[in-house]
């Protein structure tokens, strides 16, 4: 098997199937500054994802901080 039939085979195993991502859908659920101050949140990475979980959490998200971290790090279903 070449190199290039393994890596077709290896890209074909990626995709990711199953409901929508969890952080996606409280992004589409909200507008306004909440979004935009959720989306820079979730780009600065001095703010941990225990802290926005809390944030989320108190204005009636639930939304764990592994939830989080697993989308800030693009490995959800989102990319």
């Amino acid at each position: 098997m070449s190199v290039e039939n393994i890596l077709e085979e290896i890209r074909g195993t990626s995709t990711k199937k199953g409901p929508q991502c969890s952080i996606k859908a409280i992004l589409s659920s909200v507008d306004g500054e909440k979004r935009d101050a959720m989306v820079a949140a979730l780009g600065d990475l001095s703010i941990d994802s225990s802290a926005i979980s809390r944030w989320l959490l108190k204005n009636g998200h639930d939304a764990k901080p592994h939830t989080l971290a697993r989308h800030r790090r693009r490995e959800c279903r989102c990319e």
